[in-house]
Order: C-alpha cells, then sequence, then structure tokens
C-alpha cells in the first residue's frame, strides 16, 4: 500500500507538472498569436497610410488637370475671339475693297494704290493669322506633351505601388504560411510528446504493477512455506512427545 500510494502520489505530480507546461505553452502560443496580430495590424495601418497618400496624390493631380484645362479653355476662347475679329476684320476689308473698286472707276490711279495698300494690308494680316495659327499649333502640342508625360509619370507611380502592394500581400501571405507550418510544428510535437508521455506512464503503472504483484506472489509464497514449515516442525515435536509418552 505504501508503494501503491507513493506511486499514485508521483503519478499525480508528473500530471501536475504535465498540466503546468502544457498551461505555459499555450500561454506562449496565445502571445505569439498576438504579437502575429499586432504586426498584421500595424502592416494594415501602414497599407492605409499609403493608400491616403496616394488618394492625396491623385486629387491634387485632378486638381492641376482641371486647372490647366481652364488654361486650354480660355486660350481657345482667345483664339475663338481673335478668329471672330480676324473675320470683322476681313469683312471690313472686302467692304473697303469694294469701295476702293468703285472709286477705281473714278479715279484709276488712286485706286490701283490703294489697291496695293489693299494686297499689302491683306498679306500683313494673312501672315499674323497664319502666325497666330502656329502659336496655337504649338501650344496644343506643348498641352499634349505635358499631358503625356504627367500621364507617363502618374502610371509609373501607380506600377510603382502596385508592386508594393503586391509585395506586401506575398509578404503577408508568406508570413501567414510560417505561422500556420510552426503552428503545425508545435502541434505535431506537442501530440508526439503528449504521446511518449502516456505510453512511458503506461508503461511504467503496468511495470510497477507486475512488480507489486510479483511482490505479492513472493510474500504469499514465503508465508505459504513458513506457515507450513512451521505445521511440520509442530507435528514433528507433537509426534516426539507422544512417542516419548508411548515410550515411558
Amino acid at each position: 500500500q505504501s508503494a501503491w500510494r507513493g506511486h499514485s502520489g508521483r503519478r499525480l505530480a508528473r500530471e501536475e507538472e504535465m498540466y503546468q507546461a502544457l498551461e505555459l505553452d499555450e500561454y506562449a502560443v496565445t502571445k505569439l498569436q498576438s504579437c502575429f496580430r499586432g504586426h498584421v495590424g500595424r502592416n494594415k495601418f501602414r497599407a492605409r497610410r499609403k493608400q491616403q497618400a496616394i488618394d492625396k496624390i491623385l486629387s491634387s493631380a485632378a486638381k492641376l488637370q482641371a486647372v490647366y484645362r481652364g488654361h486650354l479653355a480660355r486660350l481657345e476662347a482667345n483664339a475663338e475671339r481673335e478668329l471672330q475679329m480676324a473675320e470683322i476684320e476681313f469683312e471690313a476689308a472686302l467692304r473697303i475693297q469694294a469701295v476702293l473698286r468703285g472709286h477705281w472707276g473714278r479715279q484709276v490711279e488712286r485706286f490701283r494704290r490703294r489697291h496695293w495698300l489693299a494686297n499689302r494690308l491683306q498679306r500683313t494680316y494673312r501672315g499674323h493669322i497664319a502666325r497666330l495659327d502656329v502659336m496655337v499649333l504649338r501650344r496644343f502640342n506643348a498641352a499634349n506633351k505635358l499631358q503625356s508625360v504627367y500621364r507617363g509619370h502618374v502610371s509609373r507611380r501607380f506600377m510603382v505601388h502596385h508592386r508594393q502592394v503586391v509585395a506586401i500581400i506575398r509578404l503577408h501571405e508568406w508570413e501567414q504560411a510560417c505561422a500556420l507550418k510552426l503552428q503545425a510544428v508545435y502541434r505535431g510535437h506537442l501530440g508526439r510528446y503528449l504521446g511518449l508521455s502516456l505510453i512511458r506512464q503506461t508503461r511504467s503503472a503496468l511495470r510497477l504493477q507486475a512488480t507489486y504483484r510479483g511482490h505479492l506472489d513472493r510474500s504469499r509464497l514465503r508465508q505459504s512455506l513458513a506457515e507450513e514449515y512451521a505445521a511440520v516442525q509442530i507435528q514433528r515435536v507433537y509426534k516426539g512427545h507422544v512417542g516419548r509418552l508411548v515410550m515411558d
């Protein structure tokens, strides 16, 4: 009984140590999960801040485009106004030509001179209109060039941000895979440890039971042998005593 109580006490102590180890392991796992979740939350917060910065850049770009489009609209309005003025001036020139032609019937030499002056004025005006058209065309080409450069810049920034987001997503997936792998390894280790502990406890209990049963069998055998030997001795002494009485 003392051996069995000692064995039971040791088994309870080992089970209590095992429970304490399991509680410590659960605390470590919980701490690891909280650290990982904090890391994931910080990554999400950084990604959100980057997205806000990109949204601000896009809004600034939209504002810049609006300003530039307004500038183009004003340029087009000025060009249309200049074309209207050119049409008015052209109509005035035609009216002047008509007046000059009417006056040519009256004064040929003066008409020729004034006609030459009108042609000179037309050439000057047409050259001015041509220079204005060239200037507008150059400004239009410059605007297209600026838009193409800005769109290329925005596209490159978008590609850089897209690559960064893809890299962050891949890193997050890799971290999740590592965490799952670590959890699987830990659970496998814990299962093997518990299985081996259970097998060892079972073997120890069986060995202890076999030892205790052998001890009981040997004790019973010794007791039966001692009782048999004592009975034989008592019978021998009694038979000797009876024999001596009969001889007397």
